[in-house]
C-alpha cells in the first residue's frame, strides 16, 4: 500500500514550486502574454462561461494589481517627503497615523 501522506505531500510541494516558478516569470516580465495553443479551433458552447468567468477574473485582478500599485506610489511619495537627516543629533519623527 503506498504511503498517501508522502504522496500527498509530493503533490503538495509540487503546486508549490510551480506557482513559485509562476510568481518568477511574473516578476521577470516572461510570462505577459498568453498564446493560444495551435489547432483549438471554435470555442465549445458548454465552455463559454467558463471563459467569461477567467475574463473577468483576470480583469479584477488586473484592477486589483492597479489599486496596489497606486497605494505603493503613495507610500513612496510619503517615504520622499520625510526630510534627509544632516545632523545625526537630530531627531526625525514620521507621522504615521496621519
Amino acid at each position: 500500500m503506498p504511503d498517501t501522506s508522502f504522496n500527498a505531500w509530493v503533490d503538495a510541494l509540487d503546486e508549490l514550486e510551480r506557482e513559485l516558478e509562476w510568481a518568477d516569470d511574473v516578476v521577470s516580465g516572461r510570462s505577459a502574454q498568453w498564446t493560444p495553443p495551435q489547432g483549438l479551433g471554435t470555442m465549445p458552447a458548454e465552455l463559454v462561461d467558463r471563459a467569461a468567468r477567467i475574463l473577468d477574473a483576470q480583469r479584477n485582478l488586473m484592477t486589483r494589481l492597479d489599486e496596489g500599485r497606486q497605494d505603493v506610489g503613495r507610500h513612496l511619495a510619503a517615504l520622499r517627503s520625510v526630510p534627509a537627516v544632516t545632523d545625526a543629533a537630530a531627531s526625525v519623527y514620521l507621522d504615521v497615523a496621519g
